[in-house]
């Protein structure tokens, strides 16, 4: 993909942050993947302040349905909250980008520790 606009301004909110490089050479991947969600539905904002909050829940839904695991998903999620958060964007206005899970305890494993997996909140 091609760099876009709200591309560099999502790599430019690493700047300064501690760690900077490294959390955008892990995080980035994640937004590029919400971007050209965003290309595909839609023409791309050029600021990372226009996205529109509309495009939260059904990205979600597109994760989902195309079967991301649920690390990569919460992960992707949580990378796309961080940059916009950076960005200015008051937490307020992420309320539609969860994938609400909940933790189920499963067998023991062989050394006695406890394990949980996660599932949609709905099963």
């Amino acid at each position: 993909m091609d760099r876009t606009l709200i591309g560099q301004q999502a790599e430019n909110t690493f700047d300064g942050l501690h760690g900077g490089e490294k959390v955008r050479e892990t995080l980035m991947p994640l937004w590029r993947d919400f971007e050209a969600y965003l290309g595909a539905r839609e023409a791309l904002p050029e600021r990372l302040e226009e996205i529109p909050e509309a495009s939260l829940a059904p990205f979600v839904q597109y994760c989902e349905d195309n079967g991301m695991d649920d690390e990569r998903l919460l992960l992707t999620l949580s990378a796309v909250r961080m940059i916009l958060v950076r960005a200015g964007w008051k937490p307020a206005r992420l309320a539609a980008l969860v994938a609400p899970r909940r933790r189920v305890r499963i067998r023991n494993s062989e050394t006695g520790r406890y394990r949980f997996v996660l599932v949609p909140k709905d099963r």
